[in-house]
């Protein structure tokens, strides 16, 4: 695929790249939001429920339009864009075509998600369709946020392994894209339903956060500091956010899209620094050799984005 990436600058390189992975895993992580939400519907009324009722919809069609702006952005990383269904060529071997089919899938559930027909429920409160859809898309999401963090464990680059970046990329799609799922929620609907939504997002990030900084620690790796103090605003203010909706108190919401803001912003500047310094830092080093590659079988096939071009 010589000539097929695109040249240039690091910022030419690989900022439609960190478009893609950030926005797809942002709007990835609207999904398990939507779908607690749709739940606590139907388990407050006892009723079916009729697709995705709002907010939920509102949280779908945001997410497809984030993920549909990722994948845009990662034709723009190619230089030619008219060969990119080549990048399906090598699903057996290639972490970077199962990346590209896993994503495309992903938004393909959400769309599901968003279409899926009200079924006959047969008394359950949830109807058997919505529910195998929402499932089917969930287990995309999960799985596209693993193969872009895959790409970026090549064998022939061990710079690329020296951080936890699967956590790092879960704690984007499971932690801060729920929790902005839920300012958003909350800001459209409010009451019970987004409280619990928020506390369900809150979980999320928190957990994914602490996986990621244990993980970084016993792999000798620290976050920069302006990102560690960004998530760390995000964690006080969305604390605050709980605390001010468990009491009915006015506010809750902006204090959660504050805090929403804040993680964002830092996964932002860490994901900044993933592709314009430590890509930089991991090129500059010398590869492994092929052979010594292939001497690996697990190695086979990992050869994603050109980054161990000899």
């Amino acid at each position: 695929m010589a000539g097929t990436w695109v040249t240039g600058s690091p910022e030419t390189r690989e900022a439609p790249l960190m478009l893609f992975t950030l926005t797809t895993q942002l709007g990835l992580g609207f999904l398990p939001v939507a779908v607690f939400m749709q739940g606590s519907d139907a388990t407050a009324t006892g009723r079916p429920v009729l697709n995705h009722a709002a907010p939920s919809a509102l949280l779908i069609g945001l997410a497809l339009g984030l993920v549909a702006f990722g994948l845009l952005a990662s034709v723009l990383h190619l230089a030619r864009p008219w060969r990119s269904p080549l990048a399906l060529c090598n699903l057996r071997r290639s972490w970077l075509s199962r990346e590209v089919l896993l994503t495309s899938a992903a938004a393909g559930g959400l769309l599901l998600a968003a279409l899926a027909p009200q079924a006959p429920s047969g008394g359950s409160a949830v109807s058997t369709v919505v529910v195998a859809a929402d499932l089917v898309a969930l287990a995309l999401a999960a799985a596209a946020v693993y193969s872009q963090a895959r790409c970026y464990r090549v064998l022939g680059r061990p710079a690329w392994r020296r951080s936890p970046t699967l956590e790092r990329f879960l704690t984007v799609g499971l932690g801060v894209g729920p929790l902005l799922a839920a300012a958003v929620a909350g800001l459209a609907a409010g009451g019970g339903r987004a409280h619990a939504a928020a506390v369900f997002a809150y979980a999320l990030y928190l957990s994914t956060l602490a996986l990621q900084w244990e993980r970084g620690r016993r792999q000798g790796w620290v976050p920069r500091q302006e990102v560690a103090i960004g998530h760390l605003f995000a964690l006080l203010a969305g604390l605050a956010a709980l605390a001010l909706g468990g009491l009915g108190m006015p506010g809750a919401a902006w204090v959660l899209l504050l805090a929403a803001a804040a993680a964002t912003a830092a996964a932002t500047v860490d994901r900044w620094h993933f592709y314009f310094r430590e890509s930089v830092r991991a090129r500059a080093l010398p590869p492994l050799s092929r052979r010594a590659v292939s001497a690996d079988p697990r190695g086979a096939g990992l050869l994603c984005r050109g980054l161990d071009r000899d």
